[in-house]
């Protein structure tokens, strides 16, 4: 539709450059229809992306619900209280570069938790939007994986001070 509307305004615009050319030779007229046409353009081209990015992002929250929808905040605290004892309980053994190969394996499970967190809080908004959740719920829920996200840093932290790597 929007592709339909950037040609239709496009042709439009040239046929009236061209009507106006055709009558006086003004080229201070041509050039500033010219102008015009270029910043219709311009305005179309940005009603296009900013079309495109709201379904983009009205997709994207689809698809959260979907995904996060099957987590929750038990489920999730019982990740980050996993992945934190793993954390502590991690000890470097083997070569350099085995050290290196478990350090970046705990790192990807931390990494997927985090990214579990943020389709939830993502979720979590879209349901508020929805109004399927009062503010109240909202807000408490949202705080919850605030102190989940900490939690998961801090581990982090430790895991990095555990294996001497500063990433």
């Amino acid at each position: 539709m929007m592709k339909k509307c950037k040609i239709l305004g496009t042709a439009a615009a040239m046929m009236l450059v061209l009507a106006l050319a055709g009558c006086e030779n003004n080229t201070d007229d041509v050039d500033a229809l010219k102008k015009r046409v270029d910043q219709m353009e311009q305005e179309l081209a940005d009603m296009e992306i900013n079309n495109n990015l709201a379904e983009s992002s009205q997709d994207k929250a689809a698809i959260h619900e979907v995904s996060a929808s099957d987590d929750s905040i038990a489920s999730l605290t019982q990740a980050v209280d996993d992945m934190v004892s793993k954390a502590n309980e991690a000890k470097p053994d083997g070569t350099e570069e085995e050290k290196m190969e478990q350090f970046f394996t705990l790192k990807k499970e931390m990494k997927s938790i985090d990214s579990r967190l943020d389709a939830y809080e993502d979720y979590l908004e879209y349901q508020y939007r929805q109004e399927k959740l009062s503010r109240e719920e909202y807000q408490s829920q949202d705080q919850a994986l605030e102190e989940l996200e900490d939690k998961l840093d801090a581990a982090e932290d430790q895991l990095e001070w555990t294996f001497g790597i500063d990433d």
